[in-house]
């Protein structure tokens, strides 16, 4: 018999209604969205049915594709609805800015074209302009050679021949401005450049018109097969991307693919099985994003890379480093490779933060970077933490729980203060380790093993105050 302390019924009675009252708030949330619809879409015993905000029919029949693009004809800009069900996208659609669509519970995209959903490339320019002299980092003006075609509002993509090798391949820099005048053969640009580019390295400019403001929430995306090559979508230049409370399963390449792309979110959402050996990405962050947040999802099931910043060359969408990328309070499980990942083509600042990796062969290993890694929680992983290449690394307050081995710093700069590190798992220094006020327990084995890799000799290690 369940035995209850004072006031421990009116507790339980608070936390029902407390519970029913979320349930009814969601409920009630989405039934607001589909009210305040400019586009409403159903689907019934194979027939799919599209209205507008006035009642009008604007399409009806049996094709879900046509069906979702007959939506996205029939506004500007707004919100399309979806009804519960299971829509068929057997091809793929262009997607244009300023559109939201949300779900209703129940809502399914079986995605079997990939992609699902494009931007597509025809934002970018098909030629380039070169630089007429070297832009510095941290100048708003840039002088070009021309600036025939050029319109202010619109975004140039810079970069130069400065290269990063990665897998026998070498990368070029670049990053994305605004340009908001244009005087003689000069052009503002809205923030101040990261790096510089020269003319003794080519230094080149190419426009792109960037979409802005697209917005998935409330749907489930199901593809084709972990080894399948497949995608739900592609973003190419695109401005302000949303994925909210979405799940994203069975896909082999990738799920969320982001190229160019500025200031985008993906919260509140779960992956599941994506996978294809060389090539499965949950997310992948390509070229010169900039300001990418990944937070509150669950990455729960067979994961080859759950996160990653990658790089492409050829073509308009060629070159570009990423930067600033933060990963927040999420949750990391079951990842063949690395769970969290920056190839070298990456840029500051990468922000690991308050998530909890579980039982992965890697957690996190970012290269090339500055970082902020603090508040996470890594259990039972192969490399819990790796750092390499260049790059300044704080590693601090996060609780590592029988790994392998817990950190391999590697990098430029890495202090590794503040952290608890419980049943296992070492600690494997080479060069520039800070390591410091932090607590080891419950070890049987090796608590930090600095041996040097062959043709490296250890160097700049400082060990104080741990207990």
């Amino acid at each position: 018999m369940l035995k209850l302390k004072p006031g421990t019924r009116k507790l339980i009675s608070i936390s029902i209604i407390c519970l029913i009252t979320l349930v009814a708030t969601s409920s009630a949330a989405l039934a607001a969205s589909g009210d305040l619809a400019n586009v409403q879409v159903s689907k019934v015993s194979g027939t799919v049915t599209v209205t507008n905000e006035y009642g009008t029919v604007v399409y009806k029949g049996s094709d879900d594709a046509d069906a979702i693009e007959a939506a996205m004809k029939a506004i500007d800009n707004g919100v399309i609805f979806f009804q519960k069900g299971e829509y068929n996208i057997d091809r793929t659609l262009r997607l244009k800015s300023d559109i939201t669509f949300i779900g209703d519970e129940g809502v399914v995209f079986d995605c079997i074209s990939s992609p699902a959903f494009t931007t597509g490339t025809g934002g970018y320019s098909s030629s380039t302009i070169p630089v007429a002299s070297n832009a510095n980092s941290g100048t708003t003006q840039i002088k070009l050679s021309s600036v025939s075609g050029l319109n202010v509002g619109n975004y140039l993509k810079i970069s130069d021949d400065f290269t990063v090798s990665y897998e026998g391949r070498a990368y070029k820099n670049g990053e994305l401005a605004k340009i908001v005048a244009i005087d003689g053969s000069t052009v503002t640009i809205d923030s101040p450049l990261y790096d510089s580019y020269t003319t003794s390295r080519n230094a080149k400019v190419r426009e792109i018109s960037m979409l802005e403001n697209i917005r998935f929430e409330n749907i489930d995306f199901v593809g084709n097969g972990m080894g399948t090559s497949s995608t739900a979508v592609y973003f190419y230049a695109t401005k302000n991307v949303t994925f909210s409370n979405c799940g994203i399963e069975d896909f082999g390449t990738r799920a969320i693919s982001l190229f160019d792309c500025l200031d985008c979110t993906v919260e509140d959402s779960t992956f599941k099985r994506v996978f294809k050996d060389g090539t499965g990405y949950g997310i992948a962050i390509t070229n010169a994003c900039d300001n990418i947040v990944i937070k509150n999802n669950s990455f729960l099931e067979k994961g080859r890379h759950y996160i990653a910043v990658v790089s492409s060359g050829g073509g308009v969408t060629t070159d570009g480093f990423t930067r600033h990328v933060d990963v927040l309070d999420n949750i990391f499980r079951d990842c063949a490779d690395e769970a969290v990942n920056s190839h070298p083509t990456s840029s500051p600042i990468f922000r690991v933060i308050g998530n909890e990796f579980y039982d992965s062969r890697k957690g996190v290993e970012l290269a090339r970077t500055d970082s902020i890694i603090k508040d996470n929680k890594f259990y039972r992983c192969g490399n819990a933490l790796v750092t390499l290449s260049t790059g300044d690394h704080v590693i601090e307050n996060n609780y590592f729980n029988g790994n392998r081995i817990s950190i391999i710093p590697h990098a430029t700069s890495n202090v590794i203060r503040n952290n608890v590190f419980d049943n296992g798992g070492y600690i494997m220094p080479e060069l520039n380790a800070v390591i410091e006020n932090n607590v080891f327990k419950n070890y049987s084995g090796y608590i930090i093993y600095a041996s040097g890799s062959s043709g490296s000799n250890l160097q700049n290690i400082e060990i104080t105050n741990n207990v």
